[in-house]
């Protein structure tokens, strides 16, 4: 192994699953990495490199753009601190400016949308959930760190920046547009109850006091159930509040017309949310989302079934299953022996991309990818597809093993076994053509004994710790 000392200077870098693969974080300019160099592998145009996170492009083959140099031999690197740059960063909305990088820092004004400040490199700082740089002015926030929201765009050089103002705009930067900001005391109201019991219909904020101007805490996903303390009970800035185990969350506004958590049972399209993840019993769509298999299946001459399958034990560590699916099967495989076989979308849904992972549709709250095609039909973004929409054809080389993987993101963390949305009618073609009792599709031994039939899987959480057999 020769172990050398890498840092990015055309970042940010992306860390994938395999040479060319799934996307799984991305390391910003100045970052070094320790990775070995006789792991060197092109793939895709670009020549790839092993690290502890993955792997990542070093340079192009051409040498015409190079990410990520080497500056020496040794096991652990410097991660000393990049040189101190110019930024400057193109609002894309109304963004405020805070005395302090925090959500509680004391706003000074409104940054107008379109407008562009100069700051350094050196400023950026992570806090509150959001990533801050200093200007001239004060603070001010320019991406959510879970990447939902993006408030300011790096460019090139500076343009013209629109005229100062000090009138506050009703539009704002934060996330919740449904939840304006303001910094007045909250007055309590008397409560009426003990405990109260509600339903995030959106994901709503915790902070750590009942008040706007609050220290964003963390999120409260939506479909949760959260226990209210109903004594303490807030009315402030035209908002409702309460109490909870984590924090103070609002409810809804003093008038009623937007309501953040909601009577359990009320919120329609969104799940009840667990401690392991959505309650599959209550996630809209069960068994009408899929209309159509994507592959036919009097085409298919084998098949993988989602979860604790037997590949995925044998053979899901070579394949990055432990770094993204917690050491489980993603999705329902469609093989086949013939080249070229036809894939449909089989949902009603709208086209988001095509990458090299895939196509990407959208339905509702969920995702769709279809990997492993190709002649792929050409569509743009936002566009209509249909139950019969041909979206290409099996790749039919030995590296793709010519099969669909077919798999369903529930609001982009959660992905879900695609047998929940077939209905009964389907399930039973598949598990009648592959009968799921053959010890070739569930793993079991003596110590494990779980989640060995097609609809008794997990939730898988993207990204999270290994559980099932490997995880031991």
């Amino acid at each position: 192994m020769a172990l050398q000392t890498y840092e990015i200077t055309d970042g940010p870098l992306s860390v994938r699953l395999e040479p060319n693969g799934q996307w799984l974080k991305q390391l910003e300019t100045g970052f070094q990495f320790a990775a070995d160099s006789d792991s060197e592998t092109v793939a895709g145009g670009y020549v790839w490199i092993e690290h502890e996170d993955g792997w990542s492009a070093l340079r192009a083959v051409d040498n015409s753009r190079v990410f990520a140099q080497k500056i020496k031999d040794e096991a652990k690197p410097e991660n000393k601190e990049p040189e101190d740059t110019t930024v400057y960063l193109k609002t894309n909305r109304n963004v405020r400016v805070r005395r302090q990088p925090t959500l509680a820092g004391a706003m000074v004004r409104w940054l107008d949308s379109g407008e562009t400040v100069e700051t350094k490199s050196s400023s950026r700082t992570e806090s509150d959930g959001y990533i801050w740089w200093q200007h001239s002015e004060g603070w001010s926030a320019s991406k959510s760190l879970d990447g939902r929201w993006t408030f300011m765009e790096e460019v090139e050089k500076p343009v013209e920046t629109t005229p100062k103002t000090t009138e506050q705009p009703k539009t704002q930067e934060t996330p919740q547009t449904n939840e304006p900001v303001n910094n007045a005391p909250p007055p309590v109201v008397q409560p009426t109850s003990e405990t109260l019991k509600l339903q995030a219909k959106v994901d709503v904020r915790i902070r750590n006091i009942g008040d706007l101007s609050g220290t964003f805490i963390k999120w409260i996903p939506a479909g949760t159930i959260v226990e209210l303390d109903a004594t303490s009970k807030t009315e402030n800035d035209g908002y409702i509040w309460y109490q909870h185990a984590d924090g103070w969350s609002a409810a809804q506004n003093t008038s009623g017309s937007q309501v953040f958590l909601a009577e359990p049972g009320t919120v329609e399209k969104v799940a009840t949310m667990t401690a392991d993840g959505p309650d599959v019993s209550t996630l809209p769509d069960l068994k009408t989302l899929i209309k159509r298999m994507p592959v036919d299946l009097n085409t298919t001459h084998w098949f993988q079934y989602f979860g604790n399958n037997v590949y995925a034990y044998r053979h899901g560590t070579s394949w990055g299953y432990h770094r993204y699916a917690q050491g489980l099967h993603s999705g329902l495989d469609f093989g086949n022996n013939d080249s070229y076989v036809p894939t449909y979308a089989g949902v009603n849904a709208t086209f988001v991309k095509e990458d090299r992972f895939g196509i990407f549709l959208k339905s509702g709250s969920y995702t769709l990818i279809y990997q492993h095609l190709t002649n792929t039909t050409k569509f743009s973004a936002g566009e209509a597809v249909s139950v019969d929409t041909k979206l290409g054809e099996l790749d039919p080389s030995e590296f793709r093993l010519r099969h669909l993987h077919f798999e369903i993101r529930y609001k982009g963390s959660w992905i879900i076994n695609p047998l929940y949305f077939m209905s009964d009618e389907m399930v039973n073609q598949i598990t009648t053509k592959f009968d799921p009792s053959k010890p070739n599709y569930f793993y079991e031994s003596g110590a494990w004994k779980k989640w060995l039939t097609p609809m008794d899987q997990p939730v898988i959480k993207l990204g999270g710790p290994v559980i099932g057999p490997t995880a031991g």
